[in-house]
């Protein structure tokens, strides 16, 4: 069976884990190219976090079966129904998201949900999670950093033309203003070890991969890494205005940028590099 070619009709199988892994290439690739389809994949990372607790997705299963509820609108959760159910008739699913919430709350009171776990937060609503600050996720460099950075500014390394940095905002350098929320993606072809840095309008540069949430260099291929990771909320946008770079760098799955011996001319020519920009006004 030829598998579906529209990616957001994906959307609600990647969240479920239910795609094949054509379907979940389609995806991941189209998302790197729609600004709109990445934040949306954004949420659904989410809830994928949600749907891999296995006892929360049975009740889920098991509400769904018994509650007919009438006049459905197109929504990510009908996306999300027609994955997980794939033999009821999806008009008796508008209600999902109260039902998922409803869950969520007995499991809390029956003590199998703890209320600070990431399934608690993502079900019951954003404002239960506090925004994510770019300084509670980014690292202080160490001088052996500092330096890599720097020679990778001026001795850039070889294009890599099969990675890409994704923004949940379109156009080719979106706009965000202090305070904004942002979700940051990329993803490499083949299994490696990546750094991903902003250089700021005023010469400073942060590391935001790996971070405190994802302490390892290394990446698997064809996975849309996303920072920070599901169940941590969304960076807020803060610092001077002005046009912001991510470079991501990539070494091989053998070298570790971070190790406390590494020098830029002993990797650099195994190093492949490609960017993005974004402004803040």
């Amino acid at each position: 069976m030829t598998p579906p070619t529209d990616p957001y009709n994906l959307l609600g199988g990647y969240a479920t884990g239910t795609l094949t892994r054509t379907e979940r290439d389609i995806l991941m690739e189209a998302a790197l190219h729609d600004d709109r389809l990445f934040a949306e994949l954004a949420e659904e990372e989410d809830l994928r976090l949600v749907l891999a607790h296995e006892p929360f997705r049975q009740r889920l299963l098991s509400e769904l079966q018994t509650r007919h509820v009438t006049a459905p609108r197109p929504s990510r959760l009908r996306l999300l129904a027609q994955h997980l159910m794939p033999r009821f008739h999806f008009g008796w699913l508008t209600a999902t998201a109260a039902i998922a919430a409803l869950i969520v709350i007995v499991l809390i009171r029956q003590g199998t949900v703890s209320e600070t776990s990431p399934l608690a937060k993502i079900v019951l609503g954003p404002g239960s999670l506090p925004a994510l600050h770019s300084a509670g996720i980014l690292e202080e460099p160490g001088a052996t950093e500092r330096d890599l950075e720097a020679r990778a500014r001026t001795e850039p390394p070889t294009p890599a033309g099969d990675a890409s940095i994704a923004l949940d905002r379109p156009g080719a350098a979106p706009e965000y203003h202090p305070g904004d929320r942002m979700r940051i993606g990329f993803r490499v072809a083949n299994d490696s070890r990546a750094l991903l840095l902003e250089e700021r309008p005023d010469g400073a540069t942060v590391r935001l991969f790996p971070n405190r949430f994802q302490s390892s260099t290394a990446v698997r291929g064809n996975e849309i890494v996303m920072i920070p990771p599901a169940g941590q909320g969304d960076l807020e946008v803060e610092g001077q205005s002005g046009r912001r770079t991510l470079r991501l760098l990539i070494f091989p799955a053998n070298i570790d940028p971070l190790a406390p011996d590494i020098q830029w001319d002993r990797i650099k020519a195994q190093a492949r590099a490609t960017h993005r920009d974004y402004v803040v006004r």
